[in-house]
């Protein structure tokens, strides 16, 4: 992906949550939750943290 796409970005409408739930194998049940940011791209695509998060760092 390129930064240049990256530039149109808009906040929040291009960020979805997705939330994850936290397992503790030890206790047998479900201790917590955690939310997981992702982008959307102009088509709809989901782009990876590992790409825009390094992107949204630059100053």
């Amino acid at each position: 992906m390129n930064t240049k796409g990256l530039s149109a970005w808009r906040f929040p409408e291009d960020i979805v949550a997705y939330f994850q739930p936290e397992y503790s194998i030890n206790q047998q049940k479900i201790v917590g939750i955690e939310a997981l940011a992702r982008m959307r791209d102009a088509s709809g695509q989901i782009i990876s943290p590992h790409s825009f998060i390094p992107f949204l760092s630059m100053e």
